[in-house]
């Protein structure tokens, strides 16, 4: 069977002499392998730098019912991105937030809100200007709410202690080291407060960006298995981050 759809490249490996499988999170499939056979001739239709962090694709492959790897017929860019695989600090930003979904999502069916949620994401960072140094940040916190997990948002005064075990704001210190001391407990509510449009509001400079980033990671690892370690994380630190 031929199937249509949409996907997001979240990671890819050469698969023998001339060919690449590359992991998609897909419209109609959710989380699901292609493997781009022959891309890496020089005679392919299909050209091999498509298969980029986040880029976004119009696949047609053939499908077969069990199977997580399916042949790729045709493929073109869905979305023209004009700014961020030109741009080195937006390539590591992009490497990073696809090796993120990539440990992250798992459910091989389609989940429509979090599809559209991340192409809005990624059309948005394209051609964000100002702020962008920040947007990964405020990406993983509005991405944990359709992984399930979005933490609470500060409701009174007196709490200013987010416990990243339970994810709630507390006006005491918790009975754990896994916890945000005040200042990166007030950095992590105004995040919750905002959005993609007022990201040079966040002011953040780059100690406090690694330590949020950081913090934002350990909370992730309370609810996704292999959150650690992560190779782009390095990457980011080393260009600016």
């Amino acid at each position: 069977m031929i199937k249509k759809t949409r996907g997001i490249v979240l990671h890819s490996l050469k698969y023998r002499d001339t060919s690449i499988i590359a992991h998609f999170y897909t419209e109609h499939l959710g989380r699901h392998s292609f493997l781009f056979k022959g891309i890496r001739n020089k005679k392919s239709k299909i050209r091999p730098n498509l298969i980029q962090p986040l880029f976004v694709l119009d696949l047609e492959a053939y499908l077969k019912e069990g199977k997580e790897l399916s042949l790729v017929k045709e493929a073109s860019a869905s979305i023209m991105l004009k700014h961020f695989p030109y741009d080195m600090k937006k390539s590591a930003q992009a490497m990073f937030m696809a090796e993120i979904l990539y440990r992250c999502i798992r459910e091989e069916e389609a989940n429509k809100p979090l599809f559209q949620f991340l192409i809005s994401s990624i059309d948005y960072f394209d051609l964000i200007e100002t702020g962008s140094a920040n947007f990964h940040i405020l990406f993983l916190v509005k991405l944990s709410k359709y992984l399930g997990f979005y933490p609470a948002i500060k409701e009174k005064e007196d709490e200013w202690v987010f416990d990243m075990k339970e994810g709630i704001y507390k006006d005491h210190i918790p009975l754990h080291l896994d916890y945000l001391d005040p200042l990166n407990s007030s950095l992590l509510n105004k995040i919750l407060n905002t959005n993609y449009e007022n990201l040079t509001d966040l002011g953040l400079n780059q100690k406090k960006r690694n330590e949020l980033l950081e913090a934002i990671l350990r909370f992730y690892s309370f609810h996704i298995e292999g959150i650690t370690n992560l190779k782009s994380f390095s990457v980011l630190k080393e260009l600016f981050i």
